[in-house]
């Protein structure tokens, strides 16, 4: 071979140190080498964790390029960062005699063995460490980091950690040996694949440099690498998964232990394996796949009822609460879907001739997020086995070898006549119910005459455009014509309308065209008790529309107090809540020696507290005395079970800086976290009469319009001057027009008038609660 090999390479000391062990194979051989280093992107990029990075292969894609490229002739890599497939015009040459793969224990003098790292604080860069660590110590803190071995080892006094966790390999390489505590147990610790392997990757066509390292492999590093490679291959996995493989090998037999969990603080499942040598492929693989069903989990069909929110099972929620992914229908009250907006949701709805998914789709997706151990609910409106095809999903979960469970929920032929006042069931009127379903599987034809003799109430779910047939076929059956007949249209909603009729006539008095779906059809002589027992339409404000102008976390809180009195709340945005200045905040923390400790608002409690028990608890604030301004920022704070020892009665600054007055000394320091609205005459009449240290931790900015917004609403409200002018900078002033406006107090009032607007109601109280009273007196 006449021409000079070039190594590529990572620049690392490390890196250098495991070319030349490549270069002095290829010395041996007579051959002239000339070693090339290269960035890359995860040498790059060093102030983010190595799956944050977002990118397979980040230590070795430059180094791949370069040689595809021919500018070098052989890649060195540990083969541990190598992802589970390469380019097809590249191969890896047969390995080297690995080193040992442990991981090893790298720290202060005072711990010895595995046991002495509960209560530790340990550094490591990698998801597997911290997995395995997280899920074997009942008390250890983890602290991510990045760079070579020589910067880790001196993180552990930079940085006051405990120790560090490296790869006995590179310690080796490195002449580092001396400094390791102990070697980590490698059935708990499993390894990285291929850790302490070398990974030779050349051409498929230089076949010559093959045939070298040929000369020089190892038969057992071979068996661990392709075992390993396999196993890895299998999960689909890279080198930023928390996953790993101890491979033993004694004379023709294998045994492998791995572990694997999806995230860096999943539950990590460890599985064993053994077999003769020759197998060792179908091993690894079959290893991989018991791993990945390990993490299979049950899926859960919930019914998640109809109506309210409040109709949700508490077994339900339970199952929400603890979900990672949702696949939801059309038919159930979004609402719930709220307090999960971080996890995985799937809408899968259907409508009348408009499908989002097919129900194939929808099974085979349930299938797919339970199989990559996520906790899957498939959420139906009402109840999963009443004409929900709840029972046909089940049967499909079985069939692909996983586990399900139902949760049961109200069904709208419960619900919907509670809420229309017809009693499913009365004593000597109706003494059975049916529920039957008036669609039927591509417009085949049902004989409806049968149910004209069953006695008591009839309920037909999704039989509004059928109707005609249906009353056609009944009088087939000979039922009575006279018979009452209710449609509940949108029915236990704040929109719901029931028409009343008889079978009779039911066609010429409704006009089917004008009602909206969902809709329930009820034949029974209970639907004349509903004037009697008609309640829930007749709430003070049934179907009227408000509008909630606050931000939006704010407004689905404040939703169901609407709700109650009947309204249909428009929850319509008007600042947006903005975090700032949090490294300065958690400067004052740290260094927190104040007397007094003054909020103004929910937010600058919610902001303050979550960077408070970030990094302490809440003995940092020591004797401190709070100060607050309304009850709501009160009672925020009293969730962290803290007395606040100063509120004024009539919640404005003014009355704040008054009551501080009796009680404040000159020389006492107050900490006045706030919001960029916060007015400038507070906070000088604060510097007045003590030591005061303000600073602004949150912007209280415009919202983003929301574009084709219902604006037809009955009335509306403003909690600050913000929402006032935020909505008509929004919106305008004549959106407002033949709109009652409620007003939460004094100076939003004044700002309202300020437009020319007339105020129709101002809270008793500057409250929320006050508010709602307010409207709940009124006549809108």
């Amino acid at each position: 071979m006449n021409r000079v090999i070039k190594i590529g390479t990572r620049a690392s000391n490390l890196a250098i140190k495991q070319t030349n062990i490549i270069k002095e194979i290829l010395d041996l051989e007579g051959i002239s080498t000339k070693i090339v280093k290269i960035s890359t992107k995860g040498d790059r990029i060093q102030d983010r964790r190595i799956d944050e990075i977002n990118s397979k292969g980040v230590f070795v894609k430059e180094i791949e390029k370069a040689l595809l490229e021919k500018e070098i002739d052989i890649a060195v890599h540990s083969l541990k960062d190598m992802p589970s497939r390469i380019d097809d015009r590249l191969i890896f040459a047969p390995p080297l005699k690995a080193e040992d793969p442990r991981d090893s224990f790298v720290g202060r003098d005072f711990i010895k063995s595995m046991d002495d790292m509960e209560n530790t604080l340990v550094g490591t860069g990698s998801n597997r460490r911290t997995c395995q660590g997280i899920n074997y110590f009942s008390n250890i803190d983890f602290k991510p980091i990045r760079g070579n071995v020589e910067t880790r080892i001196k993180k552990i006094e930079d940085e006051n950690l405990d120790g560090i966790i490296l790869a006995k390999a590179g310690l080796i390489r490195s002449n580092l040996t001396h400094l390791i505590n102990f070697d980590l147990d490698p059935k708990i610790f499993t390894p990285s694949v291929c850790q302490g392997i070398l990974g030779i990757e050349i051409r498929k066509e230089d076949r010559d440099i093959f045939q070298i390292f040929k000369k020089h492999s190892d038969f057992n590093t071979l068996v661990r690498m392709e075992t390993e490679r396999a196993f890895q291959e299998e999960l689909g996995a890279d080198c930023s998964t928390p996953m790993g493989i101890f491979t033993e090998i004694d004379g023709d037999n294998i045994k492998l232990t791995g572990s694997m969990a999806y995230d860096r603080e999943g539950k990590i499942f460890y599985r064993e394996i053994s077999g003769k040598i020759d197998q060792r492929i179908n091993l690894g693989k079959k290893l991989a796949r018991n791993l990945k069903k390990a993490h299979y989990k049950k899926i859960i069909i919930a019914g998640a009822g109809i109506g309210s929110r409040d109709n949700i099972t508490i077994a339900c929620k339970k199952a929400l609460d603890d979900s990672d992914v949702i696949i939801y229908d059309r038919l159930l009250n979004q609402t719930i879907l709220d307090p999960y907006r971080n996890k995985e949701l799937y809408y899968v709805g259907k409508s009348m001739g408009e499908h989002i998914l097919s129900q194939d789709k929808i099974n085979e997706l349930m299938v797919a997020k339970a199989k990559e151990g996520k906790k899957v609910v498939r959420l139906k409106g009402g109840d999963p086995y009443v004409f929900a095809r709840g029972s046909e999903e089940a049967i499909f979960i079985k069939e692909n070898g996983l586990e399900f469970e139902t949760i049961p929920g109200l069904t709208s032929g419960i619900v919907c006549l509670n809420t229309a006042g017809i009693p499913a069931s009365h004593r000597n009127i109706s003494t059975s119910i049916s529920f039957i379903t008036g669609h039927r599987q591509n417009d085949s034809s049902e004989d409806f005459k049968k149910f004209a003799k069953l006695p008591g109430t009839l309920v037909f779910y999704m039989g509004l455009k059928n109707l005609p047939n249906i009353l056609g076929e009944l009088k087939k059956g000979g039922i009575d014509m006279k018979k009452k007949l209710a449609i509940i249209s949108m029915g236990s909603s704040n929109q719901q309308k029931t028409y009343v009729s008889t079978i009779g006539n039911c066609l010429d008095k409704i006009d089917l065209g004008k009602i909206k779906r969902p809709a329930l059809i009820v034949i029974s002589d209970t639907v004349g008790l509903r004037e009697s027992l008609n309640y829930f339409e007749k709430k003070v404000h049934f179907g009227k529309k408000i509008a909630l102008t606050r931000d939006y976390e704010s407004g689905i809180k404040d939703r169901e107090m609407f709700e109650k009195l009947g309204f249909r709340t428009i929850i319509i945005p008007t600042i947006k809540i903005k975090p700032i200045n949090l490294d300065k905040l958690d400067e004052k923390i740290n260094e927190f020696s104040y007397d007094y400790l003054l909020f103004t608002s929910v937010n600058a409690v919610k902001i303050f507290f979550k960077r408070l028990t970030c990094k302490h608890d809440i003995r940092r604030l020591g004797q401190v005395k709070i100060c607050a301004i309304g009850e709501k920022t009160k009672k925020e704070i009293e969730n962290y079970h803290l007395k606040v020892e100063i509120i004024p009665k009539s919640f404005l600054g003014e009355n704040l800086v008054e009551e501080m007055k009796k009680r404040v000394n000159k020389d006492d320091r107050i900490f006045f976290p706030h919001s960029n609205l916060s007015r400038a005459k507070i906070i000088d009449k604060l510097r007045e009469i003590a030591d005061l240290d303000e600073m602004v931790i949150y912007d209280n900015l415009v919202a983003k319009k929301i574009k084709d917004v219902d604006l037809d609403f009955d009335a509306i409200i403003f909690t600050s001057s913000s929402t006032v002018n935020n909505f008509i900078k929004l919106y305008g002033k004549d959106s407002l027009k033949d709109t009652k406006i409620f007003s939460i107090g004094e100076i939003t009032s004044r700002t309202i008038r300020n437009y020319g607007l007339e105020v129709f109601k101002e809270s008793k109280k500057q409250t929320v609660d006050s508010l709602v009273e307010t409207i709940g007196e009124s006549k809108i």
